[in-house]
């Protein structure tokens, strides 16, 4: 490749990269007056960096709320930045609001955790529970577990299935029979 070539495709990155600055500063500009910064996974400041249900630092697509396949068009009071994973994960409705409920009632609430903490939900641990876990015990556990290499969502990565499964598993291997039954009772009574 030329000299002229490759200047010729550094600038059509950064005029691609330029392009998605865009639409996102357009979109925090809306949505930052329309919706509360509580009901999202970041904060409005950071909305250009992280993914706005899960709180992520990822690289984000452009979501539209109503889905092209529906009619949407591509315009910014339809377009917000998600993750893969959660792009993956959201409603396809013709119901915006279907879409501001769904990242209200779950969103990340610290940055970078909500994966892992969703993970531990799965596991049906508390986190009283998982925070008992030794360090030492988490790391054989995931030793036994694998990375997926997604298809379309967000690359190289923990599933939650495995999290949920690694801190499950870490506790009962690291419990006695006796305080696994005393701690299933006593979670089963709250």
């Amino acid at each position: 490749m030329g000299t002229e070539q490759r200047e010729e495709a550094r600038k059509k990155r950064r005029r691609r990269t330029d392009k998605h600055k865009a639409w996102r500063q357009e979109a925090i500009a809306y949505w930052s007056t329309r919706v509360c910064e509580s009901d999202i996974g970041c904060d409005w400041n950071e909305a250009d960096i992280r993914c706005w249900r899960c709180g992520c630092m990822r690289e984000c697509q452009k979501c539209h709320i109503i889905p092209r396949s529906l009619g949407g068009l591509d315009f910014t009071p339809n377009l917000i930045p998600l993750c893969a994973m959660c792009h993956d994960e959201m409603p396809n409705v013709l119901d915006a609001s279907a879409i501001w409920l769904w990242i209200k009632s779950d969103h990340g609430v610290m940055h970078d955790t909500y994966w892992v903490m969703r993970g531990m939900k799965e596991s049906g641990l508390t986190l009283k529970q998982v925070a008992r876990i030794k360090p030492r015990k988490l790391n054989q556990t995931l030793s036994r577990a694998g990375f997926h290499f997604g298809q379309n969502a967000g690359g190289i990565r923990l599933t939650t299935a495995t999290l949920a499964w690694v801190f499950s598993t870490a506790w009962k291997e690291s419990m006695t029979k006796k305080q696994i039954l005393n701690a299933t009772e006593a979670r089963d009574g709250d």
